[in-house]
């Protein structure tokens, strides 16, 4: 096998400095150290998502908690907070200007509130890629993976230079469906060639959530690579976590064709 074989190479490079190298050198290339992974979470998980666990079993992985959501008050890289407090502060402003005065206070408010609220999720969205700054300098990945929101800031990091790696996106969210579409911080990635080249993004063609069309145009004009997900949803979890391990597989291809070819001198 390959641990005897290895035993008599070893034997032998006492007598030979170089062919010990090489024996240090082959074990090296039979057992390549597994990748390294930085997770980008979605808007409505964290740290210990069910994507964060997955991938945690199965590689070296650090997903830090970007601390954001669109609906919990108390995630302090959110919108809700802040919009709760312009809600209450007109309400008050209001009631105690009553008549004519309060009416026009409340309707000066209900205009303003969409625009508060993109500002507040573009406000979230530098927060996020901030905090991913950081962790891409202190954990120093191999392969980056991003879902839905943490997919769109993974792109704002390789638009701004903080990351030109291998990088796996799942349904990164560029765009929004439904009624989030007015106030989400859509945008337009300007990305190197040579970083947009390394990065695969995997979209379902039944997402309810990020615009299929507006991903696949994307990918198109950028130059990303893409894999359509058939009858896919937003969360990719069957597609990617299920039986096939599909995810495992591909975080490995990007981290396999990132590393450099091993050579013997």
């Amino acid at each position: 096998g390959e641990r005897s074989r290895a035993s008599m190479l070893a034997r032998s490079s006492a007598a030979s400095p170089n062919l010990a190298a090489r024996v240090v050198l082959m074990t090296s290339v039979a057992t390549p150290r597994p990748p390294r992974v930085l997770f980008m979470h979605g808007l409505e998980s964290g740290a210990f998502g069910s994507k964060a666990r997955w991938l945690s079993e199965r590689f070296e992985t650090a997903a830090p908690d970007q601390q954001v959501s669109a609906y919990n008050p108390l995630r302090r890289n959110g919108p809700m907070a802040a919009c709760l407090a312009y809600v209450f502060s007109f309400g008050a402003a209001a009631r105690y200007a009553g008549g004519s005065i309060g009416l026009s206070v409340a309707g000066l408010a209900s205009a303003g509130l969409v625009p508060f609220l993109q500002w507040r999720m573009r406000v979230a969205m530098r927060r996020c890629v901030a905090l991913m700054e950081v962790a891409l300098r202190r954990e120093k990945p191999d392969v980056v993976v991003g879902s839905s929101w943490g997919g769109a800031v993974a792109l704002k990091c390789i638009e701004q230079g903080y990351w030109a790696g291998p990088a796996v996106l799942l349904a990164p969210a560029i765009s929004a469906r439904g009624v989030w579409n007015l106030a989400w911080p859509s945008f337009e990635p300007e990305l190197p060639a040579a970083a947009a080249a390394r990065v695969l993004v995997v979209q379902g063609d039944r997402d309810d959530t990020v615009p299929f069309e507006r991903v696949v145009d994307l990918c198109r004009r950028k130059g990303l690579r893409l894999e359509v997900v058939e009858g896919g949803d937003h969360r990719l979890v069957g597609a990617m976590l299920g039986p096939t391990e599909r995810l495992a597989q591909l975080v490995r291809d990007e981290y396999q064709s990132s590393a450099p070819s091993p050579s013997i001198s």
